[in-house]
């Protein structure tokens, strides 16, 4: 009850040979989905695809562990920089400022950005905890009036979403916070609906027992889907026990959050309602969208056993129910359905039975994403009510279903949480995607209050001027496009804001576009813009078509949709603009998502593009892989683009940076999970190797090359910001600034040479560039091979002078690294070899990895890349019955916890069933069932582990 919203979910996603594999479901781009509803939605489904898309390809399960392994790499590559700031400190005069010095400009007065949840202090109302989308928990001290009344909170923890607060009664320093927000978590079907998600991870519950200075993790769920928690509740006898509504089901914790249970194990349950007269009456709203099980379930033994109302409420509708309770025994419960019908509901049983409250619509088109409903402390009778809009309701009759709409106007749309001041009552807090809004009137008119509030949500590209450090233009979810002028932000235009660039030789020309490709110039630094390239339809285009601008020449402007948009006159005329255009990049419905152009020839420029893109009938157009292409003729009318995606991941790629005097010479950035992610090629994209070695595994968004020196690269995360000094061979944190996870969406210099970092989730951040220790040795060589039991280990290197020695280090997963050896350094300026044998005949693994600690003698530090080597991998496994009949089984004998995956195919190579299993050290026995129904014939089974993969035939 009364506290709101969830997180992101997913859709299992594979590639198979020709395929995109759903959890067992999976189609081409012209199949259709029978049972899927047409549906009107806004643009913040189409935000959160997008967000979805590139983090979740290909593999989209076990998103939430994979960003906390991530998470964790990154804390261990900070506590390494820290080691070398701090061991050079005294002996050069090391700063940390030197990794990193970010200072937040805001948006952080009028512009509050997406909030999902309020909690009040009830000792003492004018402290608020509130949790935003992803730039994680808030709070102010002054009921959120006054110069910057809110402050971020530091929870030291990866939080960005955050969609349930509670504050515990009894004792205010006790707090808990639900992490995530997720829409829909089933993943049956492959239309629009399965990918109605929303790009924040989750890890759970999160308690503070101090106020909110500090903070724990108490409970999560490893799931394939992302685990998020959509609200919380005390029991209103027993601040021990606490419910949380999650994805999953609902729980309940008797211990104050130590240990948690399960007690009604459905699929997406969004709030909870108790008794306070009776607390074994309990009513729990499940489902959103197309989830088959939707309504409410009522138990009066504490739990145990459930039943589902079936009388009195609708037996079908759209959205997800929210619930708040008056008394021992009124409950009000809101069905959004975004259509005319009622969606206000009364009990005055406690959910026993309902009557259906006249003339209450008021989700609106969004009934899948903003839906609340609180009563007036005074008047049970009266209540406040959101979806899209804001509405008060008074029931006239609790008997009937008279009553009255006020329709409340003034507030930003898209609300996700009503709070009454619980000392005040005539004072009302909202949240929403434009941030906080308070009433002093009980609800009947709100004010903005913003001020200190820096949750914004920016898009890639960001724009800086060439000439002038203090503007910057950049494009907004649900907050149109905003400039900074140095001292202030302010709107520029409105709608979703997206990619902004400047025209490098004068500041006066930039670019800005709001949604599906709609594309606006300027002449006066963007104080008022013209435009010059309409929007498009979704399925052609993405959510933000990228914009790039030559800087060499930049009368040449590129934007790309399925098709290439090109303007060589400054941005007034552009090729391709007609709906019916064929020009097609990669194909259709295959929509460009980020575009580099040469900095020294305006006719060469890279695109790369996305296997998805988002039906005008609200399904999905699915035709991967996600590729790479390059033009040598960009400014052309129908350009010749190359694909140059040859060795790289199948994996999206996010951004491009030149090298400022080889073009050919380029960096790029991947997204997803499970590789390398950063790659450069020297020969324009011929080939690629990987420099992410040392990065944590997390999306990377940003790339940029230092202006003063192009030796330095930063590459911008969804955990922070990082720096090499040395073109991607070692990598450092450069977060000093930052706090918790910081999710970074572009990064760029400004005309004095300062760092920006553009975030999704917490505004601007300005830095000084980096000014780092190098170590002074250099490693010139570093390779591996396995021969005979032995990994034989050879390096080179030069400038050891005042170099003590290298720490070889070995790890079996890639992850966690032990020392095994000590190899003293030559400490001489020439060049040097090494050499080290390792053996290891008696630890079995397939993959061994390396990596060298270069010390120095003033105890300073480095890490090299890191490089593996494989031994023969023999069969693990053995087939227990082929010919098979209603099963195949499979006996795995693993020597540590490994995922397995099985794929079966027909003789004709058509998928027919794919399992993921997660193997334990030992013996393991996995199964695919349900092959009764196949004929008999041959079929193809294909078993990955690790690295290896394995084909076995198999009869019927």
């Amino acid at each position: 009850m009364k506290k709101i919203l969830p997180f992101l979910l997913l859709a299992c996603v594979a590639i198979g040979a020709t395929a995109f594999y759903f959890y067992g479901n999976y189609t081409s781009q012209s199949e259709n989905n029978a049972g899927e509803e047409k549906e009107k939605f806004t643009d913040a489904d189409k935000h959160m695809n997008m967000w979805f898309w590139s983090r979740a390809y290909p593999d989209p399960t076990n998103l939430n562990e994979k960003y906390l392994t991530g998470w964790q790499q990154f804390l261990q590559l900070k506590e390494n920089t820290n080691k070398i700031i701090s061991s050079n400190a005294t002996a050069k005069g090391e700063s940390a400022d030197g990794f990193g010095n970010w200072q937040s400009i805001g948006p952080n007065k009028t512009i509050g950005g997406r909030i999902l949840t309020i909690a009040i202090n009830p000792q003492n109302s004018n402290i608020i905890f509130i949790g935003s989308a992803s730039g994680g928990i808030w709070k102010t001290t002054t009921g959120g009036t006054g110069t910057n009344a809110w402050k971020h909170v530091k929870t030291k923890l990866p939080v960005l979403g955050v969609a349930s607060i509670i504050i515990n009664p009894d004792n205010p320093n006790v707090m808990y916070a639900g992490t995530g927000e997720i829409y829909r978590v089933d993943t049956t079907g492959i239309g629009f609906n399965v990918w109605k998600t929303r790009g924040t991870y989750g890890i759970g519950i999160i308690k503070s027992s101090d106020g909110g200075n500090t903070w724990t993790q108490i409970f999560n769920k490893q799931n394939a889907n992302m685990f998020g928690v959509e609200s919380m509740q005390f029991d209103p006898t027993n601040s021990n026990i606490v419910y949380a509504c999650t994805t999953d089901g609902l729980y309940r914790s008797t211990n104050a959050g130590s240990a948690w249970t399960k007690i009604l194990n459905k699929i997406y349950v969004t709030d909870v309602a108790i008794n306070p007269a009776n607390t074994n009456v309990l009513v729990a709203a499940v489902g959103n969208l197309v989830n088959t099980d939707k309504g409410l379930y009522r138990s009066t033994d504490g739990g145990n056993i459930w039943n589902k109302i079936t009388s009195g409420v609708p037996a079908s509708f759209n959205g997800m129910i929210r619930m708040d309770n008056a008394g021992d025994s009124r409950l009000y419960a809101s069905f959004a359905n975004g259509t005319s019908a009622n969606e206000l509901y009364l009990s005055t049983d406690f959910g026993a039975s309902w009557i259906a409250k006249f003339s209450s619509a008021h989700s609106s088109y969004q009934y899948w994403y903003c839906n609340d409903v609180a009563v007036d402390p005074t008047d049970i009778n009266h209540l406040l009510m959101c979806g899209v809009g804001m509405y008060g309701y008074t029931s006239t009759s609790s008997t009937t279903g008279a009553g009255t709409l006020q329709t409340i106007f003034g507030i930003h749309s898209d609300i996700h949480d009503i709070a009454y001041d619980p000392i005040n009552t005539n004072i009302a807090y909202v949240a929403c995607d434009g941030g906080m809004y308070k009433s002093t009137n009980g609800g009947n008119s709100f004010t903005p209050i913003n001020n200190g509030l820096g949750a914004v949500q920016f898009y890639a590209s960001f724009g800086v001027s060439p000439t002038d450090p203090n503007i910057m233009i950049g494009g907004l979810q649900d907050n149109g496009v905003i400039k900074y002028n140095g001292t202030t932000w302010y709107s520029i235009l409105g709608s979703d804001g997206g990619p902004t660039v400047f025209n490098s030789l004068n500041g006066n020309i930039a670019f800005t576009s709001t949604q599906n490709r709609t594309v606006y110039r300027s002449t006066n630094s963007g104080e008022s813009w013209s435009n010059v390239l309409n929007g498009w339809d979704g399925d052609r285009t993405a959510f933000m078509a990228p914009v790039g601008i030559s800087k060499s020449n930049p009368n040449y402007l590129y934007c790309a949709s399925d098709n290439w948009h090109a303007s060589t006159d400054g941005g007034i005329t552009w090729s391709n603009k007609s709906i019916s255009s064929t020009n097609y990049i990669d194909a259709r419905y295959k929509t460009g998502i980020a575009i580099g152009v040469s900095p020294v020839n305006s006719q060469k420029a890279y695109v790369s593009t996305s296997p998805f893109s988002q039906r005008t009938d609200d399904k999905l157009n699915v035709n991967p892989p996600p590729n790479l292409f390059k033009s040598l003729n960009a400014g052309a009318a129908n350009p010749v683009f190359t694909n140059v995606k040859n060795n790289l991941p199948d994996r999206f790629v996010m951004d491009f940076a030149f090298s400022p005097t080889n073009d050919d010479s380029v960096f790029i950035a991947l997204g997803g999970y499970g590789t390398s992610h950063v790659y450069v090629t020297g020969n324009g994209g011929a080939s690629w190797a990987s420099i992410g070695a040392g990065l944590p595994d997390v999306p990377i968004n940003a790339l940029l090359i230092d202006p003063l020196n192009s030796q330095i690269l930063y590459a911008g995360s969804d955990v922070g910001v990082y720096v090499s000094n040395n073109r991607g061979a070692n990598w450092y944190s450069f977060t000093n600034g930052l706090w918790d996870a910081t999710l970074v969406m572009d990064l760029q210099v400004t005309a004095n040479n300062k760092l920006v970092a553009a975030t999704h989730g917490k505004g601007v951040f300005v830095s000084d560039l980096f000014n780092g220790f190098v170590l002074p040795v250099r490693l010139l060589q570093f390779t591996g091979v396995y021969e005979n039991g032995y990994n034989e280990l050879n390096w080179k290197a030069e400038n050891e002078i005042n170099f003590s020695h290298y720490d070889v280090e070995r790890s079996t997963d890639g992850v966690s690294f032990n020392k095994i050896a000590t190899v003293a350094g030559a400490a001489a300026s020439g060049v040097n070899n090494y050499s080290y044998s390792d053996n290891v005949k008696n630890i079995s693994s397939a993959v061994y990895y390396y990596r060298l600690k270069m010390v120095n003698k003033d105890g300073s530090s480095n890490y090299s890349a890191v490089i593996n080597t494989r031994r023969a991998v023999e069969k693990t496994y053995t087939l227990l019955n082929n010919p098979f009949s209603d099963k195949i089984a499979v006996l795995f004998n693993l020597s540590q916890r490994e995922k397995i995956t099985m794929v079966l195919y027909d003789a004709a190579g058509k998928l027919l069933r794919r399992q993921d299993f997660i193997g334990i050290a030992g013996t393991n026995q996995f199964e695919l069932n349900n092959l009764n129904g196949l004929p008999k014939g041959n079929y193809v089974l294909n078993i990955y582990t690790g690295n290896e993969k394995f084909s076995e035939k198999m009869v019927k």
